[in-house]
């Protein structure tokens, strides 16, 4: 039962924040349709009929250059009649397009789509092995291409680990290798504590069209702990003081010197002090 939490759900407020950044009172309902239309538009990844607002041939070629731009995350902000939206992306050159073509021609579906006006940032995803979206979509794509489905996730799972996660686990659930029933496989390195809020658990989840039936592939990825901000320990200011080393006085500096004298007439050669022979005697002295 604990199991079927989504495991960014369970940790919203905490230590993730929810990709929407709006808030509304009377629209909530239309918003968060609005929200739904432009992520399934954008999110065109192994879908036999995506939604479609082109009208000529650039905004086709737009549109199908999504499919490959490997797309992990969209955060969607509000204003009065106005719609922010930031894609992050391992790809993003699909997205900007020659000379940024490609994003101008976006803007103008989205706009399109939402009527509203619509600005658009392009964040890329600088390791895409520790994002769970990306690494199902790398799973769904070999398995594709008619991959074993047992070398593709331990594929997956070591190049996961290479990326310093703490650990990671795939699941993969279907006509496998194209048997007639459907079964269930899950492979797991490492640690997945879904129970503890702290852990940062990346989850995400992607299909596999296959001439036998689809495919679904499930992804977690444990990052580390992570502390939210109202229980983050404060650093304590350290001052150093250095005391200041007196100098040394007349006396303490001739014994000093001394000292060294002695020490050089030790290295150099016997003498008086160091337990050599006597000195010569004085002629006329005692036989």
């Amino acid at each position: 039962m604990g199991q079927k939490v989504h495991p960014i759900g369970f940790r919203l407020g905490y230590i993730r924040e929810s990709d929407a950044k709006w808030f509304a009172d009377r629209s909530y309902r239309e918003f968060t349709c609005e929200d739904m239309r432009i992520r399934g538009y954008l999110d065109r990844y192994n879908k036999k009929r995506p939604p479609t607002v082109a009208r000529d041939i650039e905004e086709r070629r737009t549109e199908e250059a999504l499919k490959n731009a490997s797309i992990s995350r969209i955060e969607i902000g509000r204003t009065v009649n106005a719609v922010h939206l930031t894609i992050h992306s391992a790809k993003p050159g699909f997205i900007i397009g020659k000379s940024g073509r490609g994003i101008e021609v976006l803007r103008i579906l989205l706009a399109r789509l939402t009527r509203r006006q619509v600005t658009i940032d392009v964040v890329e995803e600088r390791n895409p092995d520790l994002n769970a979206r990306l690494v199902a979509e790398k799973v769904a794509q070999q398995l594709s291409r008619r991959v074993s489905f047992r070398r593709a996730i331990r594929q997956a799972v070591q190049s996961t680990m290479r990326a310093n996660a703490l650990g990671v686990k795939i699941g993969v659930g279907g006509r496998l290798a194209g048997s007639e029933m459907a079964r269930r496989h899950v492979h797991k390195e490492g640690k997945i504590p879904l129970q503890t809020l702290r852990a940062d658990i990346d989850y995400g989840t992607c299909e596999a069209m296959t001439g036998y039936g689809n495919i679904g592939v499930k992804v977690w990825i444990y990052l580390g702990e992570k502390l939210p901000e109202s229980e983050e320990p404060e650093q304590a200011q350290v001052m150093v003081v250095q005391a200041e080393r007196p100098e040394p006085t007349e006396e303490e500096g001739g014994r000093g010197r001394r000292r060294g004298r002695r020490r050089g007439r030790g290295e150099g050669g016997p003498g008086p002090e160091t337990g050599g022979e006597a000195a010569a005697v004085e002629p006329g002295g005692a036989e």
